[in-house]
């Protein structure tokens, strides 16, 4: 992909999550939104899961998230926060299907001071049988993740999508809203890192919903949502502007694939999956 410089601006609400939150600005470095459901209420508390090369201020990093009651998964690195904001420079320029995106992630941009924000989820807990033995409870099946474009608002007619590529450059779509595809599944337990597309400059607010599928809760599982804000700025360098129109038409046009189903694929710091 070229690169020209321009800001994008991320602020994330949480709307379901847990008591005693903060605000956490994150400038670089990487960082999963991390999913736990909560089943002695029915809801799902929304953390921000904090790395070794996390570059963040905020009073939210003083509010560490241990794990629902009985929970399996929480540590120290997780960080409740009633906003999340990203600040993002030299972002990517990015086309999916004929469509140029502005684009920031995937996870090894971490390593380069870029951030990236994975999306990963904890849906698992202890239990005790009647004799005292403890064993683990896998909460849901799988999970469902889905974008509610039509309660979400951006310019007007804009697009979002939410990919990832392989070694070759080939996208797997999970998100497309030109295609109408606002939905995909994924593991009970694992973390994924993707690619953000944009293709207008402008404000964004993106509502997610996220629920478990089957399995012990599934049948009786809340929805939690989360409203994702993203002010998206494209401020090209002198040197660069007269390259954008060249550098989309340099572009190959990837193939387009649908997967519902989270990939076993490779390692989650590099632009593919990494379930744990």
């Amino acid at each position: 992909m070229n690169r020209f410089g321009f800001s994008l601006f991320v602020a994330i609400v949480a709307i379901s999550t847990a008591t005693s939150r903060g605000e956490i600005v994150m400038t670089g470095g990487g960082a999963d939104l991390t999913f736990y459901y909560n089943s002695g209420n029915n809801t799902f508390d929304i953390v921000l899961q904090t790395k070794g090369n996390t570059i963040a201020s905020g009073s939210g990093l003083d509010n560490v998230y241990l794990g629902p009651p009985g929970g399996v998964g929480g540590s120290a690195s997780n960080r409740v926060f009633s906003s999340l904001t990203l600040d993002i420079s030299d972002a990517n320029l990015g086309m999916l299907n004929t469509t140029p995106f502005f684009t920031i992630g995937p996870a090894n941009q971490a390593a380069a001071g870029r951030p990236d924000l994975g999306i990963r989820t904890r849906f698992r807990e202890n239990a005790t049988t009647g004799t005292g033995v403890s064993f683990v409870i896998d909460q849901f099946a799988s999970t469902s993740l889905s974008l509610d474009w039509a309660g979400s608002t951006r310019p007007s007619g804009a697009q979002f999508a939410l990919w990832q590529t392989d070694s070759f450059g080939a996208p797997t779509v999970f998100i497309d809203t030109a295609a109408d595809d606002l939905d995909f599944s994924f593991p009970a337990f694992g973390h994924q890192h993707f690619v953000y597309g944009f293709s207008q400059e402008g404000e964004y607010q993106l509502k997610f919903d996220v629920q478990g599928v089957g399995g012990f809760f599934g049948p009786n599982s809340s929805v939690g949502s989360v409203l994702v804000n993203f002010n998206v700025a494209a401020v090209p360098e002198p040197a660069t502007a007269g390259l954008i129109a060249a550098g989309f038409g340099c572009i190959a046009v990837g193939a387009r694939y649908r997967r519902r189903q989270g990939s076993s694929a490779a390692d989650g710091d590099g632009p593919a999956t990494d379930w744990e």
